[in-house]
């Protein structure tokens, strides 16, 4: 998939469904929704492991009940910073976290992934690079805007620091291109929240039928 690059993270390494029914963009031939798959084999087994219906508010509130699940995240890159970490050098990620329906959505638009504009909070995760990097390095490589999905264990001392933001031991990791989501089409949370179409959206005025 064009604008998508993934790594694997060190699981050790921190300095440390929800399943929405999918409101349809579009119809016709060559128009179709799957879901969301890792585009990369060693992502697919522990993204099938994974919860998706465990958000970072319960996390936070009970984060010893958790200690053992997997968990998949979304988010978008808030910013990041170097880091020397027990393994080398690292770089420190924050997210801003965002709910995701977990589908891809092939259309007119080029846009695949229609996340909310809401989520619950900050996560961080640690991407490990081949060398040190300098905070402008760090940047480019993962730059702001971004999205992220983040598949792996929570660190329980951080969750019970109300000062940090909670910390993802990660065990795959998926950059995706700005260029590819969009966060202005559907308003929707949890599972029992309704799918609500953001009034005014660009995506709106551009697709909509006159």
């Amino acid at each position: 998939m064009s604008g998508v690059k993934s790594c694997n993270l060190a699981v050790g390494l921190i300095i440390t469904g929800i399943t929405l029914t999918c409101i349809t963009l579009s119809a016709g031939a060559g128009y179709y929704s799957k879901p969301f798959e890792p585009n990369m084999p060693e992502g697919r087994e522990a993204y099938k492991q994974a919860q998706k219906d465990i958000y970072p508010k319960q996390v936070r509130e009970k984060p010893e009940q958790y200690s053992d699940q997997t968990i998949a995240w979304v988010g978008i890159v808030k910013g990041t910073e170097p880091i020397v970490g027990r393994s080398g050098p690292a770089v420190l990620v924050l997210v801003e976290h965002r709910y995701f329906d977990w589908i891809e959505d092939h259309g007119a638009q080029p846009e695949v992934f229609f996340l909310s504009p809401r989520g619950e909070d900050e996560f961080m995760i640690v991407t490990k690079p081949e060398k040190q990097l300098t905070p402008d390095e760090a940047a480019q490589l993962i730059s702001k805007g971004t999205m992220v999905v983040a598949v792996g264990q929570i660190d329980v001392r951080f969750a019970k620091d109300q000062t940090k933001p909670l910390a993802l031991l990660t065990r795959y990791v998926q950059f995706i291109d700005h260029k590819m989501y969009r966060s202005d089409v559907f308003d929707y949370g949890r599972r029992d929240e309704a799918i609500k179409k953001v009034e005014n959206g660009e995506f709106w005025k551009q697709y909509s039928k006159k």
